[in-house]
């Protein structure tokens, strides 16, 4: 009306006002929208290849959530990710291909998990390929809360990680979760996790390189398959790793490091010069293994528990500190594999701390040098055991003796504190208390499990006592307390040589022989038997479980007041002590 009034040129200005009105009306009622009220984008890739020019995109829009949340679609196009950018979810179609570029960085939002069945986020239908495309600056996949599914069941797709270390995918709040879909990939090098993310495989994650898969506390429940590559290496410091349904895999001169996992169930594979190797923290329960396992110099694996279906190789490759294999359990070995120690004495299987274990041998052959057992092990042994190195293979002597009808009371051990300390670390552990110290001024050891009451003390259950240092401390285990104490408080108070300590028990030649051998480093095992069947039984048992010079030894002790075990020693401190510090 009012253009009518101004004459034609303010009608034309008025229809064209109109018009225009109307067309910005047409063209906000024709942007698409995605399920969940997102505005929903497709690439069109009419300008160039960057996701920063509004004029590859129809709507002309640059897809970035800041008050407008974005789905998004890309067809068989080639994308360049030039900006950081937050979406709302993706998909990414069969020919696709989208380039993450250097110091550039992709947030998808998770879905939050409140099992409404909402579909709207917490997607990337990777059905082509993504590449985070790093050359020294972080380049980052992050995902923003609750879970994310990756890749589909249906058609497959891969996210690689670009020949750099910096490329990185992880959780934003260190909560999220990853579902890597059943036909999707993730392969390449770089960090995974960062701490701050759990993962769930249902598909392939494959090292390129390195691949350092780190989690939150979550972990990892694999039902897919974990693959370090071809000279590639797959560095799993996950915590808890769920594999019962699933598969790790070391190919040919590619290598799985476990620095801090709990594998659960499973299979793992190593392929020609494959391997598995521990260099942190590690535990198994229930796994089959078809390949090699490599527990190297000074590493642990600090449980192993049920069965183990090995029909390769673990190998332990002590070169001088302490190597161990824990058992946390009963353990039973099948597979018709070997278990290999170096030629070593540092090289150790042994029960952790709890009840003593017993390990059961169907069919495996355990060979070289090292223990079997620390005084906590039970061997039912079907196959062989066999010692072909330098380095003799001791077989846990005071179970042995147990085993077969010998009480601990009458089992002793001596050592140097050195050889204790060097060798025995894993099984005693120092007991300090300063207001303890008048009533026995040196440091006292008592074995990890057993020190749970004076009860057991009393009985002479595996308890080291010792003095200061290599050559003047004696150390006894086992055995009656009352000697024990008695070697160590003179040890503590007259600086005695080794030698002099044991000749108060047994003649001197044998006390200076056998001082001089505990000076190297060697375990003096005794056991107290009655002349005739007792002491053949107890000869054979220590000589098949490895013990060198075994004889019988004729020992008459006197004790009068002066020569009193305990002296001026408290055993009750000694008791408060131990108890109050277990």
């Amino acid at each position: 009306m009012r253009s009518e009034r101004n004459g034609d040129g303010c009608a034309r200005r008025g229809r064209g006002a109109g018009a225009t009105a109307a067309m910005v009306m047409v063209a906000a009622a024709a942007v698409p929208l995605h399920a969940g009220g997102q505005t929903l984008v497709t690439w069109t890739g009419l300008l160039d290849q960057n996701w920063s020019n509004s004029g590859n995109w129809s709507p002309l829009v640059v897809p970035n959530n800041t008050g407008v949340n974005y789905a998004v679609t890309i067809g068989a196009s080639a994308v360049t990710l030039n900006m950081p950018s937050t979406i709302d979810w993706l998909e990414l179609n069969p020919g696709g291909f989208l380039t993450i570029n250097n110091n550039q960085r992709l947030i998808i939002l998770g879905d939050p998990d409140t099992g409404d069945g909402d579909t709207s986020r917490g997607l990337f239908r990777n059905m082509g390929t993504a590449q985070l495309n790093s050359v020294g600056s972080t380049t980052d996949f992050a995902i923003m809360d609750g879970t994310l599914t990756l890749g589909t069941d249906v058609m497959p797709g891969t996210l690689v990680l670009g020949n750099n270390s910096n490329n990185r995918i992880y959780g934003w709040t260190g909560s999220e979760r990853l579902v890597n879909a059943s036909m999707h990939t993730i392969q390449g090098r770089g960090q995974f996790g960062l701490a701050a993310l759990s993962i769930d495989n249902q598909g392939l994650i494959e090292a390129s390189g390195v691949l350092d898969v780190r989690t939150n506390a979550t972990g990892i429940d694999n039902t897919g398959l974990l693959r370090a590559g071809v000279s590639s290496v797959l560095v799993l410091n996950c915590g808890p790793l769920e594999n019962s349904s699933g598969m790790l895999t070391a190919a040919d001169a590619g290598r799985v490091e476990f620095a801090n996992a709990q594998v659960t169930g499973g299979t793992l594979t190593s392929e020609g010069s494959g391997e598995f190797r521990i260099t942190g923290s590690a535990s198994f329960t229930d796994i089959t293994l078809n390949g090699v396992l490599n527990i190297n110099n000074n590493t642990t694996v600090n449980f192993l528990t049920g069965v183990l279906t090995n029909t390769g190789q673990v190998n332990l490759n002590s070169v001088g500190n302490g190597t161990y294999l824990q058992l946390a359990s009963d353990v039973m070995l099948t597979g018709g594999g070997t278990i290999n120690f170096s030629n070593n004495s540092n090289n150790w299987i042994f029960a952790a701390s709890g009840p003593p274990r017993v390990l059961t041998n169907t069919d495996h052959l355990i060979r070289g040098g090292g223990h079997l057992g620390s005084n906590d092990l039970t061997i039912i042994n079907d196959a062989e055991i066999r010692a072909d190195v330098a380095t003799r293979l001791m077989i846990d002597p005071v179970d042995m003796l147990e085993n077969n009808g010998f009480p601990r009371r009458r089992i002793n051990m001596v050592a140097t504190h050195d050889a204790v300390i060097q060798k025995l670390s894993h099984r005693f552990e120092t007991r300090v208390a300063p207001d303890a110290a008048a009533a026995f001024p040196q440091a006292i050891y008592l074995d990890r499990r057993e020190v749970e009451g004076d009860e057991k003390l009393a009985m002479g259950f595996p308890t080291y006592v010792g003095g200061a240092g290599a050559g003047l401390a004696v150390v006894a285990t086992g055995g009656t307390l009352a000697l024990a104490i008695a070697i160590g408080a003179a040890a503590a108070a007259a600086g005695a040589g080794i030698g002099t300590l044991l000749g108060r028990a047994i003649e001197r030649n044998r006390a200076e022989f056998l001082a001089r051998q505990l000076a190297m480093g060697d375990l003096l095992v005794t056991v107290d038997v009655d002349r005739g069947t007792d002491e053949t039984k107890a000869l054979e048992l220590m000589a098949a479980a490895g013990g060198e010079n075994v004889h019988a030894q004729t020992i008459t002790r006197y004790w009068d007041d002066d020569d009193d075990v305990l002296g001026n020693f408290d055993l009750n401190a000694y008791r408060e002590w131990g108890t109050s510090c277990h």
